[in-house]
């Protein structure tokens, strides 16, 4: 439970998750401690971590995600949001792709995953070079054909159709 907090709360430490966890009561509650209990260290977090790997920790959360869809909590349907429309303060030269942010992430977990396939564990394919080539942007028309198709209940007003 503690590695899906850290992941939903987006927390990139055992360290900064305990503190979190200390200071938020709803955490505690849903975690199931009480007040006085003792919270587990952050160090024997790093180490589970460390000894199961992150092949273990993917695949849990593909089985979660699995999960979900067989109890019809995820369909991939609709989006809903809550948001507050600010005006963007983005530089358009520092977006990078998709794709350049999975390689960033690959040469941070990059032994570990070389461990991984030598060792006959992993089951994915990465990406060719064609598929590259084959997404989809902004300027392409089929794309924006099919969108303007699609129902936009998000400007109405954020209603959905519940027709």
């Amino acid at each position: 439970m503690l590695q899906l907090l850290m992941f939903f709360e987006d927390i990139r430490s055992e360290r900064q998750l305990m503190g979190v966890v200390s200071s938020r009561l709803s955490l505690r509650w849903y975690l199931g401690y009480d007040l006085q209990e003792p919270l587990p260290d952050h160090s024997s977090l790093t180490r589970i971590r460390e000894r199961y790997g992150l092949l273990v920790f993917r695949r849990f959360f593909e089985r979660i995600v699995e999960e979900c869809i067989e109890a019809g909590l995820v369909w991939g349907e609709e989006l809903f949001f809550d948001a507050t429309k600010v005006e963007a303060n983005a530089s358009m030269e520092s977006r990078v792709p998709r794709f350049s942010a999975e390689a960033h992430l690959g040469g941070l977990f990059g032994e570990e995953e070389a461990a991984e396939t030598e060792a006959g564990d992993e089951t994915s394919e990465p990406y060719a070079e064609s598929d590259l080539d084959a997404l989809p942007t902004a300027s392409d028309r089929g794309l924006r054909a099919k969108n303007a198709k699609r129902d936009d209940w998000i400007s109405r007003e954020g209603e959905p159709d519940r027709t």
